[in-house]
């Protein structure tokens, strides 16, 4: 219940939460034996030693895989946030801190145990803490994680107080603020709410006034109220009349309709957290933390709505390239948002990021930093340091980087971004910072940012001119969306007694079943379907240099129209006498209307396998196709003739009408063989393969992705009477 803190006058460290039901009548007493069965292994710890963050690995345990994945949490171990903060408290030590997305709250617990270091264990020093270490999460178990490091850093300072003590950690989105409408603040909870600016301006005051107006809410539970008797009976003076008693009073109004309607009172524990990251408002001297690693796909659909206007129109993080929304990690407007919302002038930020900051093509407006701050237009965000700590093990399950800005103003600055290059086996992941310096090697590097073509990317090496891109760039095509794979792709259902070749059964490949999205696991299609519709395909696993795996056997609603493919639906099919193929479409239909996810809005199945005429813009006649893998460390390319490939099965042979390219592939068509044989040549060659690694993201098995970043190299096009052995790439 809290009582306990209450009486040592720690206002806000247990409150009216979402966990508060364990302490109400229904769960009391189970409550109770749970909690002390806790205490009696508690009771075996001498807390006030502790120093490190010890509940960050109990937090991230009782947070399911997939919710942490949802919220993008990884912790951060305790001696790459030391580093980090060591670094801000030598150039200013009574300098301002906030962690924006604090999770179990590592920077706040280690930020407090350094101040207290460098400042001393006065009662001035506890009040500097409170006044300017502040965090915020919109997990609530981070946050009450998060509140007891940070009782648990102040430890014995806590005897210094003379007054009650709020712990300035709060539920709350830091990035998505609401948008001041007048002289008031819209507050989206069960119903919206609208609260005076002056209510937020302090901390104190808007605590007081919200509680105040639960404590009427709940006194008047059923009862008719009137803004007068809600004056009265708060010793508000009678000829104050102000648009702040009448904002007072609205939240008053709403929260007693909420107790009314059983939601229960958390309502303003929630309101007194929302709007707390208004009063943080270019507070803070420098902002630290590790914000979500989560990439834009996979937000709430309707959170991506607000927060695909803050990285497009109002910081202008991606410009002109609104394909790669999906890929955006959030990290990056965390970034930049925090930094023009809540940073001083001057002041410095440096996040814990995901390494593809330094070279994925979604990222690129951040490393050039052509991005804009909203609310400091006179002011802009320049990059001042850059650690890779990508050779660090174990950390993270992908590489990770630390990327520091100041906000100042400033032009464009081309020069090398200084920084360093952390390397080594630690001990262990959480461990401390004396652990980690007796086994890390730092090396000073300058990370200069590379061109090639339309693509930048940060390495440690100095920058060169270089041609580019290649003449063949926007001739090669990415292949078509098969998916979901397990309506297409099949193969024949032997039998004993042989089967029709014109119309063989058919059963999902249970290779699509093993590798399908969770909601297509189950999705077993079987039937016959006219030789016609089966053709060939690979994907990019499937690919080696110069040559390939075994094709594969996928049914597609295809026929081959004016050098190019139409599609049929299952009526169309039907109408046409395929009958077989119009009972297969139509039980795809079926299963894509009941499976498909939200993101695939009204998207029919035939929209989705021809997405950006991925099937309809392939040429049937094609004499020669290249084809190199999208996916993946190395680059794998080979060159195929797309004739009717022939299937073996069990001596019985089936004629496909044709080979169709895989969205994981890219494919480029040609007449003539020699240019085919030079190009499969070079994207095979060891040369390029060293040149794109620069540019490819890395995840946790190394480099991943190639996409079109190969055809940003200065591969010329072919020219038939240069066929002596010259070096194409020099």
């Amino acid at each position: 219940e809290g009582r306990l803190f209450k009486e040592l006058e720690i206002d806000n460290f247990l409150e009216e939460d979402f966990f508060s039901w364990l302490a109400r009548p229904p769960a009391h007493q189970s409550a109770l034996r749970v909690v002390r069965a806790l205490f009696s292994l508690l009771r075996h710890y001498r807390l006030r030693e502790l120093s490190e963050d010890v509940l960050k690995a109990l937090y991230q345990e009782l947070v399911d895989p997939e919710t942490r994945h949802d919220l993008g949490e990884y912790y951060t171990p305790d001696w790459l946030a030391h580093r980090m903060i060591n670094k801000m408290l030598d150039a200013n030590p009574q300098g301002a801190m906030l962690d924006p997305a604090c999770g179990s709250g590592t920077f706040l617990y280690l930020t407090i145990r350094e101040k207290i270091a460098r400042l001393g264990r006065t009662q001035e020093t506890l009040a500097h803490i409170l006044e300017n270490v502040a965090g915020a999460d919109i997990h609530p178990l981070a946050v009450i994680t998060a509140k007891t490091n940070f009782i648990l850093g102040l430890g014995d300072l806590l005897k210094q107080r003379r007054g009650p003590v709020s712990i300035p950690v709060y539920l709350a989105d830091t990035v998505a603020l609401p948008e001041r409408k007048g002289y008031a603040y819209p507050a989206r909870l069960y119903r919206k709410v609208i609260v005076h600016e002056e209510l937020v301006e302090n901390l104190t005051v808007y605590n007081l006034a919200v509680e105040l107006a639960k404590d009427f809410a709940e006194e008047n539970r059923g009862q008719p109220v009137s803004r007068e008797n809600f004056q009265s009976a708060r010793n508000f003076p009678a000829h104050q009349q102000n648009e702040l008693v009448k904002s007072l009073f609205h939240v008053a109004q709403a929260l007693k309709t909420f107790i009314e309607e059983g939601k229960d009172t958390i309502w303003a524990f929630i309101l007194k957290n929302i709007l707390k990251p208004l009063s943080f408002l270019k507070k803070f001297d420098f902002i630290l933390g590790n914000p979500p690693w989560i990439s834009f796909r996979y937000l709430d659909r309707e959170y991506q709505k607000e927060v695909r206007g803050l990285i497009t129109r109002t910081h202008h993080l991606l410009t002109g390239r609104g394909h790669l929304i999906t890929h955006m990690e959030v990290g990056t407007l965390f970034l930049v948002r925090a930094a023009d919302l809540y940073l001083k002038e001057g002041g410095t930020i440096g996040f814990v990021l995901p390494r593809a900051v330094m070279s994925a093509d979604q990222h690129d407006e951040l490393r050039r930093g052509t991005f804009r701050l909203s609310r400091d237009t006179h002011l802009r965000l320049t990059w001042q340091e850059l650690w890779d700590c990508e050779q660090v093990s174990p950390l993270f399950n992908v590489p990770c980087c630390v990327l520091w800005a100041q906000k100042i103003k400033a032009v464009s600055d081309q020069r090398p971004l200084p920084g360093e290059v952390l390397a080594g086996e630690l001990p262990r992941k959480n461990a401390s910072l004396i652990e980690s310096e007796a086994k890390l090697t730092v090396t000073p590097a300058d990370f200069s940012l590379h061109r090639r073509g339309r693509r930048t990317f940060w390495a440690p090496w100095p920058a060169t001119v270089k041609k580019g891109p290649s003449y063949y760039r926007d001739r090669f095509y990415q292949g078509a969306t098969i998916v979901p794979r397990s309506f297409w792709f099949v193969q024949v259902k032997p039998s004993p007694l042989g089967f029709n070749p014109e119309a063989p059964p058919l059963v999902t490949d249970p290779r699509a079943l093993k590798e399908a999205k969770k909601p297509y696991r189950d999705v077993c299609f079987s039937g016959q379907v006219e030789r016609r519709f089966l053709y060939a395909t690979l994907l990019s696993t499937d690919l080696l240099p110069f040559g390939h795996l075994p094709f594969r056997l996928v049914v597609l609603p295809l026929v081959p129209h004016e050098g190019r493919y139409r599609l049929l639906d299952a009526e169309q099919s039907r109408q046409k006498g395929f009958s077989y193929l119009s009972r297969w479409l139509i039980t795809a239909e079926e299963e894509w209307n009941k499976r498909r996810g939200s993101k695939a809005g009204e998207m029919d199945i035939y929209e989705r396998i021809d997405r950006f005429h991925g099937l309809t813009g392939q040429n049937p006649n094609a004499e020669n196709l290249v084809i190199y893998n999208a996916l993946g460390s190395d680059i794998s390319a080979s060159l195929i003739k797309p004739f009717q490939y022939i299937f073996s099965i069990n001596d019985q042979k089936i004629q496909t009408t044709g080979v169709i390219i895989d969205y994981k592939l890219y494919f480029f068509e040609t007449d003539n063989n020699k240019e085919a044989e030079y190009i499969t040549s070079i994207l095979n060659s060891k040369l390029v393969n060293y040149l794109i690694k620069p540019m490819q993201p890395r995840g946790l098995w190394g480099p991943r992705g190639i996409e079109k970043k190969v055809l940003e190299l200065p591969i010329p096009q072919f020219d038939g009477t240069l066929l002596s052995g010259r070096n194409y790439l020099r």
